[in-house]
């Protein structure tokens, strides 16, 4: 037993209600007191053509060990303690997924929006993805930070980013 990690357990359970995937899920941390984090979510699948679907999603992220003021984020930060994503109590999230936008095959569109709920900031996010390749994925994203300039998602003080990326599998 390795006394330095903090014991973790988690459930989740996951089903179709009507055409909506909905899942759920708790975790247990003992690090303080002892804490239940949760998340809920659901996807909607809506075909546009005969092949063609576009993905909707939504999620919340309840996290009972996170903080609700954001006078707390200096602290977090000068112990070195931050983890991204755990910062606050409540975080939503949704998603837009396009696999084959307008029968182009090989390509796919994602967008996402994140929201720090607790301290009123976010981030969206913009990829385009092509697998045309047999070994080789290629995407390319543009991102941007909003909301409440001292909320986590503005802490590095940059409101845009982009990011190019190619996997190459083998």
């Amino acid at each position: 037993v390795n006394k330095a990690k903090k014991s973790r357990a988690g459930f989740d359970v996951s089903t179709a209600l009507w055409d909506f995937d909905v899942h759920a899920e708790v975790g247990y941390s003992h690090e303080l007191t002892g804490a239940f984090s949760q998340s809920y979510g659901m996807t909607y699948d809506l075909k546009y053509s005969d092949a063609d679907p576009l993905s909707l999603g939504a999620e919340i992220f309840l996290n009972p060990l996170g903080h609700s003021n954001t006078d707390d984020y200096a602290a977090v930060l000068a112990l070195g303690t931050y983890e991204p994503y755990q910062l606050g109590k409540r975080y939503a999230a949704f998603f837009a997924y396009l696999p084959a936008p307008t029968g182009l095959k090989n390509w796919g569109l994602t967008v996402y929006e994140m929201v720090n709920v607790s301290d009123q900031s976010g981030y969206l996010r913009g990829t385009v993805s092509y697998r045309g390749f047999r070994d080789l994925a290629l995407e390319g994203a543009l991102g941007a930070t909003h909301g409440r300039a001292e909320g986590e998602f503005r802490l590095a003080q940059s409101q845009f980013d982009c990011a190019l990326r190619a996997n190459l599998e083998f």
